[in-house]
């Protein structure tokens, strides 16, 4: 028998490491049409929005994709969502992302994992979303993908316009003092029976906030804007930002009986409810409220249009609730919670979000599509294309601080100037808190 030379040796374990390492790798191969690194698994998604409709879309998700059968929704009532993600974090169960709109961004803003450039360049994401979106930018990152964007939009009886011989609704916010006697019908003792629209109270003006953000973004105010360590409201204005005098003098105008173009006040129903009864030419509301105001009254013949600009504005601008998906601290697997929010943000799946909501997602490469037949969504997406939105500390606290700021106002007892520092000094305290 011959010896082995020490070269065979040599040429032997060469093979035999080979063969062990071919077994170890093909031990670890994945056969499924989804490379393993990119396998999701299961990630919760918690948050307040209808669980109807983000279940149906996952759904629908999960039947083209399997791999996306692991992600699941959890709703919350507004009243006890913060708490219940405190208790979560405290007890380490926190879920795997956190669905927020632009108000509830805040209050969970040291809680959510921030995407470095490393992650999602900031150049990549505002090729990505429309120019709505980059209110999650920070300066150390991204907080988070949007997913949908809920304009404020103009609803207009077409009764009322077409009776008094009016073709279209208003398309700057200065038309409305030629409307404003064509339109309302005051009664003695100032009492109104109907109105042009309802502007210039808080108590009886539904979406009063979201009214007045606008008028104020429209004048190139962002409301909020970052600051060192965290954010400050801008409403008394600055170097950098106009005052929000001009927009809140605008909106009041309108409630004071001393003047032509009083139209409305504090005695009145809720304004929803006075254009639902035939009584308001015009209704400011969500792009949401679609569906909730055809079915409240079927009856009502009423349409949809963008939101008036000023005459003299440079550039067109509406206020929007934006949502979106954020990776808290602790969640359990960062890596799947980005892989998730990554599938549940590019175009597929944000197309097909956008076909049951009906409203615009913020995707450039979506906003330019056309909704065929669907009356409203088309008014929507272009309304997505130039709105604003900003990071607002607490939605009931500052709903109250405008209230406030408003009524005070409206009743005399403080001037404009006066109400809008007010105003301006309690949101920086709810920022420090």
């Amino acid at each position: 028998m011959k010896k082995i030379t020490p070269f065979q040796l040599i040429i032997l374990a060469v093979f035999f490491l080979a063969a062990i390492i071919g077994v170890a790798f093909f031990s670890q191969y994945d056969a499924s049409p989804v490379p393993k690194e990119e396998v999701i698994g299961n990630v919760e998604i918690w948050g307040t929005y209808d669980a109807r409709i983000i279940a149906t879309w996952l759904a629908d998700l999960s039947d083209a994709n399997e791999n996306l059968k692991g992600i699941t929704y959890r709703e919350f009532s507004e009243s006890s969502f913060g708490q219940e993600v405190l208790v979560a974090l405290a007890e380490n169960r926190a879920p795997g992302l956190l669905l927020l709109d632009n108000t509830q961004l805040y209050e969970q803003y040291n809680r959510i994992f921030q995407l470095t450039g490393d992650i999602y360049p900031k150049n990549t994401f505002r090729q990505t979303f429309l120019e709505v979106a980059e209110v999650y930018f920070t300066d150390q990152g991204i907080l988070g993908v949007p997913i949908i964007v809920d304009p404020v939009v103009m609803f207009w009886n077409r009764n009322l316009f077409s009776s008094a011989g009016e073709v279209r609704p208003p398309i700057v916010w200065q038309e409305f003092f030629r409307l404003v006697p064509i339109f309302t019908e005051r009664g003695d003792n100032f009492t109104i029976n109907q109105t042009a629209l309802p502007f210039g109270e808080a108590v009886n003006v539904t979406n009063a906030k979201e009214i007045l953000s606008t008028l104020i973004i429209q004048t190139g105010n962002p409301i909020t804007a970052p600051a060192a360590g965290g954010y400050i409201s801008t409403l008394v204005g600055s170097d950098a930002y106009p005052s929000g005098v001009p927009a809140l003098s605008f909106y009041t105008e309108f409630a004071n009986p001393t003047t032509d173009n009083y139209s409305w006040n504090r005695s009145l129903p809720q304004s929803r409810e006075y254009f639902l009864g035939g009584k308001s030419a015009v209704y400011f509301g969500y792009a949401s409220e679609v569906k909730p105001l055809q079915l409240k009254n079927p009856n009502l013949n009423f349409d949809i249009a963008e939101i008036p600009q000023s005459e003299t504005a440079e550039q067109k601008s509406v206020y929007a609730a934006l949502y979106g998906l954020f990776i808290p601290n602790a969640a359990p697997d960062k890596t799947s919670s980005f892989r998730a929010m990554s599938a549940l943000s590019d175009s597929n799946s944000l197309e097909v979000l956008q076909d049951i909501v009906k409203l615009a997602t913020p995707r450039r490469d979506l906003a330019g599509q056309t909704a065929g037949d669907d009356l409203f969504t088309d008014i929507f997406r272009r309304e997505a294309i130039y709105a604003k939105t900003y990071i607002d500390p607490q939605d009931d606290s500052t709903r109250r601080i405008i209230s406030s700021m408003i009524e005070g106002i409206t009743s005399g007892r403080k001037s404009i100037d006066e109400a809008l520092l007010l105003a301006d000094e309690e949101i920086n305290v709810l920022f420090k808190k």
